[in-house]
């Protein structure tokens, strides 16, 4: 099972009106966010969206998990207005025109609020998630627990290196509170990808990290270092500097996911 939500974070029903975003979820179940509006020709039953995740999600052989370590803010911060910051993230695998995952500034469904800072005056996303309006997955600060389908590039014989390839799209946002400067900055905005090198005979699972669509040259993407159970990576640009993790484990077609650890 799995919970989703709207454009506009809601869902409707007769007896109960309108649900908050925050709460149209199941405690303790891998949760998705589709930008779609919840009734309609392209809603968000009947989206491609919500298709394709489920069909993951029943039928996937891998499951992945993205996750938040630690990071900073160092622009933006206005004391007179009492800005506040939110985080997101969309997720896309390679080849296709749907995200798996979503969050932006239009769907308003972004991590937050983060206020709290250092010594040096950067946002250091310490908040836990009973201070926060819109919380992480889970006290783990776990950002996406999703399932992905690579039976068909296993089984092509054609494909020599197997791999899988996803697109993260990084959002930070500042909202000022008081209305004295601007209200909705975007203090960070980029596209990573992860090129995971899948599980055969002839290779062990590895990941890498590229800053941009030049994935057959294997000198283009950063290694991954396995660290506590998942791969870490680093992202930063002006203003903004963190390191996330992910996770992949097996999905096996009988018994319980293998979760993946380097010797």
């Amino acid at each position: 099972m799995f919970s989703v939500t709207d454009e506009y974070g809601v869902n409707y029903n007769r007896s109960d009106g309108l649900v908050k975003q925050a709460y149209a979820q199941i405690p303790g179940v891998p949760r998705t966010f589709i930008h779609k509006s919840h009734s309609g020709k392209d809603s968000l039953v009947t989206s491609r969206e919500a298709f394709e995740i489920a069909t993951r999600f029943f039928f996937g052989n891998l499951r992945s998990r993205l996750r938040f370590v630690r990071g900073k803010i160092t622009r933006g911060k206005d004391l007179f207005g009492k800005s506040e910051f939110f985080l997101g993230v969309c997720i896309k695998p390679r080849g296709v025109d749907f995200e798996l995952f979503h969050q932006s500034k239009e769907a308003e469904n972004c991590y937050g609020p983060f206020s709290k800072t250092d010594l040096d005056n950067s946002v250091n996303f310490q908040e836990n998630n009973q201070e926060l309006a819109f919380d992480w997955a889970d006290d783990n600060k776990l950002i996406w627990e999703g399932y992905l389908d690579t039976t068909s590039i296993l089984a092509d014989e054609s494909i020599t290196q197997k791999d899988m390839v996803i697109r993260l799209d990084f959002y930070i946002g500042e909202r000022d509170l008081l209305g004295i400067g601007f209200s909705d900055n975007v203090i960070f905005r980029k596209q990573y990808y992860i090129r995971a090198l899948l599980p055969t005979e002839n290779q062990q699972l590895q990941l890498f990290l590229h800053n941009d669509e030049r994935f057959a040259d294997n000198d283009n993407g950063i290694p991954m270092e396995f660290k506590n159970g998942g791969w870490e990576f680093e992202i930063h640009g002006t203003g903004f500097f963190s390191i996330f993790q992910i996770e992949v484990d097996v999905v096996p077609e009988v018994g319980e996911a293998k979760i993946f650890s380097i010797e």
